[in-house]
């Protein structure tokens, strides 16, 4: 089967999930500076496009940066443990 179909559907609950935010307005003064021009100016477009923009970045963070399969995730932080009473000694890099 076509995968086209596949696509805008993605595009379009993506657009959906994006109106729902709250950093909407945010997000939507950037994509009108950005997108003026390339959306020939039309204000629903450009909401559209402001929402589409935001869920995409939504998944992104929430997903630790892989979005896809096959992407790598971010690491994780590692912290480090120090015993209670011990003495943690740090070496500063030498300046020349």
């Amino acid at each position: 089967m076509n995968r086209n179909a596949y696509y805008i559907g993605i595009a379009f609950f993506g657009m959906i999930n994006g109106m729902f935010n709250p950093l909407l307005a945010f997000s939507y003064v950037f994509s009108k500076a950005l997108m003026f021009a390339p959306l020939f100016g039309s204000e629903g477009l450009i909401t559209y496009f402001a929402s589409l923009m935001l869920s995409s970045a939504t998944v992104a963070r929430r997903n630790g940066g892989a979005e896809y399969p096959g992407h790598r995730q971010l690491p994780q932080r590692r912290t480090l443990e120090v015993p209670p009473g011990a003495r943690l000694i740090v070496a500063a890099p030498r300046s020349e």
